[in-house]
């Protein structure tokens, strides 16, 4: 199976995300990202716990056990179902 190729728009959005969340103080919210980028509520959720995986920093949402893997599971069990 082919990985999807993300454009260069798609690029230069999720650089200025991080650096966006490396200026800032406090965590983004998932409302702040929807404004400021644009994005989808399910789509700030995954960028704030893939930065978190990314920088190795505790999620605000471990505790309820989400988990970027789990939307990756569905989509491939129901791709093979």
């Amino acid at each position: 199976m082919k990985s999807p190729r993300m454009g260069s728009a798609s690029i230069v959005r999720i650089l200025r995300f991080a650096e966006w969340m490396r200026s800032r103080h406090t965590a983004a919210t998932p409302q702040e990202i929807m404004d400021r980028f644009g994005v989808a509520r399910a789509t700030a959720y995954r960028w704030i716990i893939d930065w978190h995986a990314a920088t190795g920093t505790r999620s605000p949402y471990d505790d309820i056990g989400l988990r970027i893997s789990d939307g990756h599971e569905r989509a491939r069990e129901r791709r093979a179902a």
